[in-house]
């Protein structure tokens, strides 16, 4: 606030503005006030001089004994104050509804003023203290009582409102505008009522399918309400709680379609089902409980999937077949040693039945006795798979007669220089040896002996059982 100087200059700029802004309410008392002042002014002044005292009348004496009398604290405490109530009062009067409300209060606030100026201008001091005090109240109150009447009235109706009473309210909230028509708060209820009917409309609509258990139709009703109503709190509860018990008893539905799914033993089924009800609720406990009753299930099926195809190829004697799918179901299942020792057997089967297809090959060769004994052990080896594979045993038939017949063979001992290489024409290889026995079935054979650099020497035997071992000597012996 400006400091007042004793001599009062800054009140007097402060009085010229006040006459400025309200030029044509107190003109006239202007000039009064400024001739009075100019005669306060005059006082101080001419107090020192007895000459000029001399000749003043009686009640400007008075006028100026009470001027004196005033200390500057005084008076500055005055200019305060007159300036804190033109404050106060430029306030309320800067409030266009406040204004407008208590126009008569704020019009005697502004003529109470003006004479305060006017009474301080001519220096009548009495009394002008508790004026502009009771002048700064009076201000105070037209405020609160504006305020008070404007929240009270608006209050009731948002009681009115919650009631129901809608006319009522509509009535207590046009009449708040009408005080203040700016109460945007006042409007918003406003704007709510007008909509009330749709508000019950779709409230009944709830209700109707809250009664049939009717999740969406009460989510779209309540939907409804809070989209146009968005202050609805009653809307907002409601719908959260339908949407929290709609997903729950969804959840429950799907968890009930798992485990009929696991109950049929449906596996996709059941998958596809658990995979919803993990989107809706990821995190219940119960997911992990029935994705492993879904696993025990589907590892079940696919166990018993694996046994018939299993069962279904070794009856039909296919043991390649047999290998790969079993080989699969144990990378499957390492723990089942059901598939483990299928595998086995199948892989046995194989091999035994790869060496037959070897021996049978180059039967021949059976007519050395050694060879023809690691056959006859072969055979003995593989008598438990012979029950398992119809193939794998004619096999082994076939060679066991093989064996057989060249067991039932004459024993021929054959004599060669180790250089020359002999044979059987038509039987086999005998190779290059010193001595060798082989046998042969009875009948007339032609034994050949080739040597390089020499000439190929051919000789015919008549092989017959006789008393005597049957022994052949044959080599190359002449060079070319």
């Amino acid at each position: 606030m400006e400091k007042m100087t004793p001599n009062g200059s800054s009140l007097d700029s402060t009085l010229n503005a006040v006459k400025h802004q309200q030029q044509q309410k107190w003109k006239v008392l202007g000039g009064v006030a400024l001739v009075s002042l100019l005669l306060v002014i005059g006082v101080y002044i001419s107090f020192e001089s007895s000459d000029v005292t001399s000749k003043l009348n009686s009640d400007e004496q008075s006028q100026v004994q009470q001027a004196s009398e005033v200390t500057q604290a005084q008076r500055h405490q005055l200019q305060e104050n007159l300036l804190a109530l033109q404050n106060a009062l430029d306030r309320v009067q800067a409030d266009e509804a406040l204004s407008k409300w208590a126009a008569k209060r704020i019009d005697s606030v502004s003529a109470g003023l003006q004479g305060a100026y006017a009474h301080y201008a001519q220096g009548q001091f009495t009394g002008l203290s508790d004026q502009l005090e009771e002048l700064l109240d009076e201000v105070q109150r037209i405020a609160n009582d504006y305020q008070t009447t404007l929240e009270s009235t608006y209050q009731a109706g948002i009681i009115a409102f919650n009631k129901m009473e809608f006319d009522a309210a509509k009535g207590l909230l046009e009449h708040v505008l009408l005080i203040n028509p700016n109460h945007v708060d006042a409007e918003n209820l406003l704007t709510r009522i007008a909509i009330q009917g749709d508000v019950a409309k779709w409230f009944e609509q709830f209700k109707a399918a809250k009664a049939k258990g009717d999740f969406q139709t009460q989510i779209r009703a309540l939907e409804q309400i809070v989209s146009a109503d968005t202050q609805n709190q009653e809307a907002h509860e409601l719908l959260a709680q339908v949407k929290q018990q709609s997903a729950v008893n969804h959840f429950e539905r799907l968890v009930e379609q798992v485990l009929v799914a696991i109950k049929n033993q449906r596996v996709e089924e059941a998958k596809n089902a658990l995979r919803k009800a993990q989107q809706a609720e990821p995190q219940n406990p119960i997911i992990a409980t029935l994705n492993a009753q879904i696993q025990a299930l589907s590892d079940n099926q696919q166990t018993q999937q694996f046994s018939e195809q299993l069962k279904l190829f070794q009856q039909n004697d296919e043991w390649e077949t047999v290998a790969l799918i079993a080989n699969k179901a144990t990378a499957r299942f390492p723990d089942n040693v059901s598939f483990a020792q299928v595998s086995q057997t199948a892989e046995e089967i194989l091999r035994a039945d790869k060496k037959l297809a070897s021996y049978l090959s180059r039967a021949e060769r059976l007519s050395d006795v050694g060879i023809k004994t690691k056959a006859t052990e072969f055979l003995k080896s593989i008598e438990p798979l012979l029950l398992q594979s119809p193939k794998l045993s004619k096999r082994a038939d076939l060679l066991s007669r093989e064996v057989e017949s060249y067991s039932s063979k004459i024993n021929v001992t054959v004599h060669s220089d180790n250089r020359s290489t002999l044979k059987v024409l038509g039987v086999g290889v005998i190779g290059e040896i010193k001595s060798k026995q082989i046998e042969l079935k009875p009948g007339r054979y032609r034994f050949e002996a080739s040597r390089k650099g020499y000439k190929t020497e051919i000789l015919e035997v008549d092989v017959q059982q006789t008393i005597k071992p049957l022994e052949v000597t044959l080599m190359c012996k002449e060079k070319v």
